[in-house]
Protein backbone atom coordinates (compact mmCIF):
# COMPACT_ATOMS: atom_id res chain seq x y z
CA UNK A 1 0.00 0.00 0.00
CA UNK A 2 2.80 2.66 0.85
CA UNK A 3 4.53 1.98 -2.53
CA UNK A 4 0.98 2.40 -4.18
CA UNK A 5 1.02 5.84 -2.81
CA UNK A 6 4.18 6.74 -3.76
CA UNK A 7 4.16 5.66 -6.89
CA UNK A 8 1.00 8.02 -7.57
CA UNK A 9 2.74 11.25 -5.80
CA UNK A 10 5.62 10.65 -7.81
CA UNK A 11 3.31 10.53 -11.02
CA UNK A 12 1.60 13.52 -9.37
CA UNK A 13 4.78 15.38 -9.32
CA UNK A 14 5.97 14.30 -13.01
CA UNK A 15 2.41 15.52 -14.62
CA UNK A 16 3.04 18.54 -13.13
CA UNK A 17 6.31 18.89 -13.24
CA UNK A 18 5.45 18.65 -17.13
CA UNK A 19 3.00 20.85 -17.38
CA UNK A 20 4.55 23.30 -15.46
CA UNK A 21 8.12 23.91 -16.73
CA UNK A 22 10.57 25.88 -14.46
CA UNK A 23 9.44 29.11 -15.12
CA UNK A 24 12.55 30.75 -15.10
CA UNK A 25 14.86 30.74 -18.45
CA UNK A 26 18.51 30.08 -17.68
CA UNK A 27 21.12 32.54 -18.33
CA UNK A 28 23.67 32.13 -21.09
CA UNK A 29 26.39 30.16 -20.11
CA UNK A 30 29.83 32.36 -18.78
CA UNK A 31 31.81 31.50 -21.82
CA UNK A 32 28.98 33.58 -23.87
CA UNK A 33 28.54 36.10 -21.60
CA UNK A 34 32.19 36.85 -21.02
CA UNK A 35 32.36 39.76 -18.74
CA UNK A 36 28.76 40.87 -19.13
CA UNK A 37 26.51 40.02 -16.09
CA UNK A 38 22.64 38.34 -16.44
CA UNK A 39 19.90 38.34 -13.65
CA UNK A 40 16.26 37.16 -13.74
CA UNK A 41 14.43 40.43 -13.35
CA UNK A 42 10.41 40.00 -11.89
CA UNK A 43 9.07 38.50 -15.21
CA UNK A 44 11.96 35.62 -15.06
CA UNK A 45 13.30 36.05 -18.33
CA UNK A 46 17.10 36.82 -18.40
CA UNK A 47 19.02 40.54 -18.19
CA UNK A 48 21.46 41.16 -20.16
CA UNK A 49 24.11 43.98 -19.26
CA UNK A 50 27.32 44.75 -20.97
CA UNK A 51 29.61 47.87 -18.86
CA UNK A 52 32.35 49.70 -20.99
CA UNK A 53 34.40 49.44 -17.95
CA UNK A 54 34.81 45.64 -18.26
CA UNK A 55 35.40 44.90 -21.80
CA UNK A 56 35.61 46.61 -25.31
CA UNK A 57 32.44 47.20 -27.37
CA UNK A 58 33.42 44.58 -29.91
CA UNK A 59 33.60 41.84 -27.69
CA UNK A 60 29.87 43.28 -26.24
CA UNK A 61 28.54 42.88 -29.56
CA UNK A 62 30.81 39.66 -30.24
CA UNK A 63 28.83 38.17 -27.04
CA UNK A 64 25.12 39.98 -28.28
CA UNK A 65 26.32 38.20 -31.68
CA UNK A 66 26.74 34.92 -29.71
CA UNK A 67 23.21 34.89 -27.51
CA UNK A 68 20.94 32.17 -27.56
CA UNK A 69 18.44 33.08 -30.13
CA UNK A 70 16.15 30.36 -28.41
CA UNK A 71 16.43 32.57 -25.02
CA UNK A 72 13.61 35.13 -24.68
CA UNK A 73 14.75 38.14 -22.97
CA UNK A 74 13.53 40.96 -20.69
CA UNK A 75 16.45 43.83 -20.98
CA UNK A 76 19.60 43.83 -22.87
CA UNK A 77 22.17 47.10 -22.04
CA UNK A 78 25.09 48.38 -23.12
CA UNK A 79 26.68 51.37 -21.42
CA UNK A 80 29.53 53.98 -20.76
CA UNK A 81 31.85 52.47 -23.77
CA UNK A 82 35.07 54.40 -25.14
CA UNK A 83 35.98 53.20 -28.10
CA UNK A 84 32.17 52.60 -29.76
CA UNK A 85 32.75 53.29 -33.09
CA UNK A 86 29.95 51.95 -34.78
CA UNK A 87 26.92 49.56 -34.10
CA UNK A 88 27.07 46.46 -36.27
CA UNK A 89 24.93 45.10 -38.65
CA UNK A 90 22.42 42.46 -37.73
CA UNK A 91 24.43 41.91 -34.23
CA UNK A 92 20.89 41.94 -32.77
CA UNK A 93 19.27 39.84 -35.34
CA UNK A 94 16.79 37.02 -34.43
CA UNK A 95 16.50 38.06 -30.79
CA UNK A 96 13.48 37.44 -28.98
CA UNK A 97 11.93 39.23 -26.20
CA UNK A 98 9.13 39.51 -23.82
CA UNK A 99 7.99 43.36 -23.97
CA UNK A 100 11.61 43.86 -24.31
CA UNK A 101 14.06 46.66 -23.95
CA UNK A 102 17.61 47.24 -25.57
CA UNK A 103 19.33 50.10 -24.17
CA UNK A 104 22.43 51.63 -25.78
CA UNK A 105 24.18 54.74 -24.05
CA UNK A 106 26.61 56.58 -22.61
CA UNK A 107 29.37 56.03 -25.15
CA UNK A 108 32.59 58.56 -25.31
CA UNK A 109 33.95 57.11 -28.23
CA UNK A 110 36.11 60.71 -28.87
CA UNK A 111 33.16 62.81 -29.13
CA UNK A 112 31.71 61.42 -32.03
CA UNK A 113 28.22 59.47 -32.51
CA UNK A 114 28.70 55.67 -33.49
CA UNK A 115 27.88 54.58 -36.91
CA UNK A 116 24.28 53.38 -37.08
CA UNK A 117 24.08 50.94 -40.29
CA UNK A 118 20.92 50.40 -42.51
CA UNK A 119 20.56 47.02 -40.74
CA UNK A 120 21.85 47.64 -37.22
CA UNK A 121 18.67 47.51 -35.45
CA UNK A 122 16.64 44.95 -37.66
CA UNK A 123 14.70 41.29 -36.82
CA UNK A 124 14.07 41.80 -33.45
CA UNK A 125 11.08 40.31 -32.44
CA UNK A 126 8.55 41.91 -29.45
CA UNK A 127 10.84 44.59 -29.18
CA UNK A 128 9.22 47.39 -27.22
CA UNK A 129 11.76 49.84 -26.10
CA UNK A 130 14.64 51.17 -27.96
CA UNK A 131 17.13 53.53 -26.01
CA UNK A 132 19.64 55.48 -27.66
CA UNK A 133 20.49 57.89 -25.26
CA UNK A 134 23.98 60.31 -24.98
CA UNK A 135 25.15 58.72 -27.88
CA UNK A 136 26.31 62.09 -29.54
CA UNK A 137 23.73 61.69 -31.75
CA UNK A 138 23.44 64.86 -34.08
CA UNK A 139 20.28 63.96 -36.69
CA UNK A 140 17.65 61.77 -36.26
CA UNK A 141 18.38 57.31 -36.90
CA UNK A 142 16.43 57.34 -39.95
CA UNK A 143 18.01 53.92 -40.34
CA UNK A 144 15.95 52.53 -37.65
CA UNK A 145 15.21 48.95 -39.40
CA UNK A 146 11.31 48.77 -40.72
CA UNK A 147 11.08 45.42 -39.51
CA UNK A 148 11.39 46.80 -35.71
CA UNK A 149 9.91 50.67 -36.20
CA UNK A 150 6.23 49.14 -36.56
CA UNK A 151 6.63 47.61 -32.86
CA UNK A 152 8.05 49.94 -30.86
CA UNK A 153 6.35 51.80 -28.21
CA UNK A 154 8.72 53.56 -26.08
CA UNK A 155 11.61 55.45 -28.03
CA UNK A 156 14.11 57.34 -26.40
CA UNK A 157 17.17 59.75 -28.08
CA UNK A 158 17.43 61.53 -24.50
CA UNK A 159 21.00 63.25 -24.17
CA UNK A 160 21.93 63.70 -28.17
CA UNK A 161 22.84 66.81 -30.16
CA UNK A 162 20.31 66.25 -32.56
CA UNK A 163 19.05 69.15 -34.61
CA UNK A 164 15.24 68.82 -35.76
CA UNK A 165 15.71 68.88 -39.86
CA UNK A 166 13.80 70.88 -42.20
CA UNK A 167 11.34 68.65 -43.42
CA UNK A 168 9.25 69.18 -47.05
CA UNK A 169 5.68 69.62 -47.03
CA UNK A 170 4.71 66.03 -48.40
CA UNK A 171 7.35 64.29 -45.88
CA UNK A 172 6.28 62.44 -43.37
CA UNK A 173 7.51 59.32 -41.28
CA UNK A 174 6.53 56.10 -42.25
CA UNK A 175 2.87 55.55 -40.22
CA UNK A 176 4.50 53.95 -36.58
CA UNK A 177 3.25 52.28 -33.26
CA UNK A 178 5.62 54.69 -31.08
CA UNK A 179 3.24 55.57 -27.78
CA UNK A 180 6.33 57.55 -25.36
CA UNK A 181 8.55 59.47 -27.64
CA UNK A 182 11.87 60.61 -25.28
CA UNK A 183 13.83 64.01 -26.94
CA UNK A 184 14.64 65.28 -23.75
CA UNK A 185 18.28 67.24 -23.77
CA UNK A 186 19.38 67.51 -27.11
CA UNK A 187 20.07 70.39 -29.59
CA UNK A 188 17.03 70.79 -31.30
CA UNK A 189 16.20 74.53 -32.04
CA UNK A 190 12.92 74.20 -33.19
CA UNK A 191 10.16 71.49 -34.13
CA UNK A 192 9.22 71.50 -37.70
CA UNK A 193 5.49 71.82 -38.24
CA UNK A 194 5.28 67.97 -40.01
CA UNK A 195 7.74 66.62 -37.27
CA UNK A 196 5.48 64.14 -35.79
CA UNK A 197 3.51 63.36 -38.75
CA UNK A 198 2.67 59.69 -38.85
CA UNK A 199 2.79 59.61 -35.15
CA UNK A 200 -1.40 59.10 -34.68
CA UNK A 201 -0.51 56.61 -31.27
CA UNK A 202 1.62 59.19 -29.36
CA UNK A 203 0.50 59.71 -26.43
CA UNK A 204 3.52 60.83 -24.04
CA UNK A 205 6.18 63.11 -25.73
CA UNK A 206 9.39 64.87 -23.63
CA UNK A 207 11.13 68.13 -25.25
CA UNK A 208 12.53 69.34 -21.85
CA UNK A 209 16.18 70.93 -21.67
CA UNK A 210 15.68 70.36 -25.91
CA UNK A 211 17.25 74.06 -26.33
CA UNK A 212 13.55 74.31 -28.64
CA UNK A 213 13.64 78.32 -29.68
CA UNK A 214 10.85 78.17 -31.72
CA UNK A 215 7.39 75.83 -32.25
CA UNK A 216 5.69 75.55 -35.48
CA UNK A 217 1.74 76.55 -35.11
CA UNK A 218 0.07 73.53 -35.83
CA UNK A 219 3.11 71.33 -34.65
CA UNK A 220 0.95 68.81 -32.36
CA UNK A 221 -2.49 68.46 -34.82
CA UNK A 222 -0.52 65.46 -35.93
CA UNK A 223 -0.56 64.08 -32.46
CA UNK A 224 -3.81 63.78 -32.02
CA UNK A 225 -4.00 61.21 -29.37
CA UNK A 226 -1.21 63.31 -27.13
CA UNK A 227 -1.59 63.48 -23.10
CA UNK A 228 1.38 64.47 -21.86
CA UNK A 229 4.08 67.41 -23.49
CA UNK A 230 7.24 68.10 -21.70
CA UNK A 231 8.03 71.64 -22.76
CA UNK A 232 10.40 72.76 -19.61
CA UNK A 233 13.93 73.93 -19.71
CA UNK A 234 13.87 75.29 -22.92
CA UNK A 235 14.58 79.19 -24.90
CA UNK A 236 10.96 79.73 -26.13
CA UNK A 237 11.06 83.52 -26.76
CA UNK A 238 6.93 83.49 -27.78
CA UNK A 239 4.04 81.49 -28.37
CA UNK A 240 2.39 82.23 -31.72
CA UNK A 241 -1.42 81.52 -32.98
CA UNK A 242 -2.42 78.27 -33.03
CA UNK A 243 0.74 76.20 -31.63
CA UNK A 244 -0.98 74.34 -29.16
CA UNK A 245 -3.89 73.57 -31.78
CA UNK A 246 -5.18 69.93 -31.38
CA UNK A 247 -3.86 69.19 -27.98
CA UNK A 248 -7.41 67.82 -26.80
CA UNK A 249 -6.28 65.27 -24.29
CA UNK A 250 -3.32 67.21 -22.98
CA UNK A 251 -4.45 68.64 -19.22
CA UNK A 252 -0.42 70.63 -18.13
CA UNK A 253 1.81 72.53 -20.23
CA UNK A 254 4.74 73.29 -17.72
CA UNK A 255 6.88 76.12 -19.41
CA UNK A 256 9.20 76.55 -16.53
CA UNK A 257 12.85 77.61 -17.34
CA UNK A 258 11.62 79.17 -20.96
CA UNK A 259 12.25 82.64 -21.70
CA UNK A 260 8.52 83.50 -22.71
CA UNK A 261 7.97 87.42 -23.38
CA UNK A 262 5.24 87.55 -25.66
CA UNK A 263 2.04 85.02 -26.09
CA UNK A 264 0.41 85.73 -29.39
CA UNK A 265 -3.43 85.97 -29.11
CA UNK A 266 -4.97 82.44 -30.13
CA UNK A 267 -1.79 80.37 -28.81
CA UNK A 268 -3.76 78.44 -26.90
CA UNK A 269 -6.92 77.93 -29.34
CA UNK A 270 -8.17 74.51 -30.02
CA UNK A 271 -7.15 73.27 -26.64
CA UNK A 272 -10.05 72.87 -24.86
CA UNK A 273 -8.09 69.69 -22.29
CA UNK A 274 -5.73 71.95 -20.85
CA UNK A 275 -6.20 72.47 -16.86
CA UNK A 276 -2.91 74.17 -15.59
CA UNK A 277 -0.54 76.09 -17.68
CA UNK A 278 2.71 77.15 -15.63
CA UNK A 279 4.62 80.28 -16.76
CA UNK A 280 6.54 81.27 -13.91
CA UNK A 281 9.79 83.70 -13.72
CA UNK A 282 9.54 84.14 -17.53
CA UNK A 283 10.05 87.47 -19.26
CA UNK A 284 6.83 88.63 -19.23
CA UNK A 285 6.38 92.41 -19.09
CA UNK A 286 2.48 92.51 -20.70
CA UNK A 287 0.08 90.18 -21.55
CA UNK A 288 -2.27 91.29 -24.70
CA UNK A 289 -6.20 90.09 -24.52
CA UNK A 290 -7.05 87.28 -26.21
CA UNK A 291 -3.70 86.08 -24.93
CA UNK A 292 -4.97 82.61 -23.27
CA UNK A 293 -8.50 82.65 -25.30
CA UNK A 294 -9.29 78.72 -25.94
CA UNK A 295 -8.24 77.72 -22.65
CA UNK A 296 -11.93 77.38 -21.61
CA UNK A 297 -11.20 74.50 -18.70
CA UNK A 298 -8.08 76.27 -16.89
CA UNK A 299 -8.11 75.41 -13.10
CA UNK A 300 -4.54 76.85 -12.52
CA UNK A 301 -2.72 79.44 -14.05
CA UNK A 302 1.29 80.41 -12.52
CA UNK A 303 2.03 83.27 -13.86
CA UNK A 304 4.21 84.36 -10.55
CA UNK A 305 7.69 85.88 -10.72
CA UNK A 306 7.31 87.38 -13.98
CA UNK A 307 7.52 91.55 -14.50
CA UNK A 308 3.64 92.34 -14.81
CA UNK A 309 2.27 95.20 -13.33
CA UNK A 310 -1.23 95.22 -15.03
CA UNK A 311 -3.14 92.54 -16.67
CA UNK A 312 -5.28 93.37 -19.62
CA UNK A 313 -9.41 92.99 -18.88
CA UNK A 314 -9.88 90.39 -22.08
CA UNK A 315 -6.99 88.07 -21.44
CA UNK A 316 -8.85 84.43 -21.13
CA UNK A 317 -11.79 84.03 -23.26
CA UNK A 318 -15.12 85.69 -23.01
CA UNK A 319 -17.08 83.07 -21.75
CA UNK A 320 -14.65 81.51 -19.66
CA UNK A 321 -16.20 81.25 -16.18
CA UNK A 322 -19.42 80.80 -17.43
CA UNK A 323 -18.31 77.61 -19.11
CA UNK A 324 -15.93 76.55 -16.13
CA UNK A 325 -19.15 77.33 -14.11
CA UNK A 326 -21.04 74.72 -16.28
CA UNK A 327 -18.19 72.29 -16.43
CA UNK A 328 -17.79 71.82 -12.67
CA UNK A 329 -21.43 71.71 -11.84
CA UNK A 330 -21.95 69.26 -14.62
CA UNK A 331 -19.22 66.98 -13.13
CA UNK A 332 -20.84 67.72 -9.53
CA UNK A 333 -16.88 69.30 -8.47
CA UNK A 334 -17.04 71.75 -5.23
CA UNK A 335 -14.58 73.94 -6.94
CA UNK A 336 -15.81 76.47 -9.91
CA UNK A 337 -12.97 78.89 -9.35
CA UNK A 338 -9.61 79.24 -11.49
CA UNK A 339 -7.20 79.60 -9.36
CA UNK A 340 -4.42 82.42 -10.77
CA UNK A 341 -0.82 82.77 -8.89
CA UNK A 342 -0.02 86.57 -10.16
CA UNK A 343 2.76 86.71 -7.14
CA UNK A 344 5.06 89.66 -8.09
CA UNK A 345 5.31 93.84 -8.89
CA UNK A 346 1.88 94.87 -9.46
CA UNK A 347 -0.04 98.65 -9.50
CA UNK A 348 -3.31 98.31 -7.95
CA UNK A 349 -4.37 101.56 -8.26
Amino acid sequence: MCKLVILLVAAVVITVTHAHPHPDPPCPSMHVLRECTCTSPYNGYPNIVCDGHDMSSSEAFSVMAALPRGITYSHIELHGFYDMEEVPEHVFNGLHFEHGSLKIDDSHHHGVAPVLHEHSFEEMYHLEELTLSYLKLTALPMSIGFTIIDQIVRFSLKGNDITWPHMDDDTCYPHNAIVEFNMAENNLEYIDQRALCGMTNLKVLDLSSAAVFYLQPGTFAYAENLETLELAGNGLVSLQQGVFAGLHHVEHLDFTGNRLTWIVPGAFDDTEGIRTVDMPNQHLYYIAEDAFRGLTDIEEIDLSGNHLTTLARNVFDDNLFDHHHHHYHHHNHHDDHVHIDLTGRWRCS
